[in-house]
């Protein structure tokens, strides 16, 4: 499971999907990430204000993540819905049901 970088993340969850098609849920989750936590001991020029954001997919067996800079952010999420729209055809429609009106006697 190692980080991958952004557009290899949006390729290897396309797969996942493919992979579990209509037997099995693919769960993502985001997390805020603290810059401390990133960067190693030797990288001294990152910036501590920055934030970062972890993403995770799995699907039970396999797991894929990646590290998003605030920069990155809101392509990353436009690429994201778009994927997840294509990949949510297993979604059951609502069943209607008819209401009647009561009449006022």
């Amino acid at each position: 499971m190692g980080r991958s970088d952004p557009q290899a993340f949006l390729t290897e969850l396309a797969k996942l999907y493919d992979k579990s098609n209509k037997r099995k849920s693919v769960l993502v989750t985001l997390k805020k990430l603290p810059a401390h936590k990133i960067a190693s001991k030797d990288e001294a020029n990152v910036g501590l204000n920055s934030s970062y954001c972890l993403v995770r997919a799995t699907n039970g067996k396999q797991k894929i993540s990646c590290v998003l800079s605030s920069g990155e952010h809101l392509r990353f999420h436009m690429d994201l819905m778009t994927l997840l729209r294509a990949s949510a055809d297993g979604l059951k429609k609502k069943a209607k049901t008819k209401k009647l009106k009561s009449s006022l006697v």
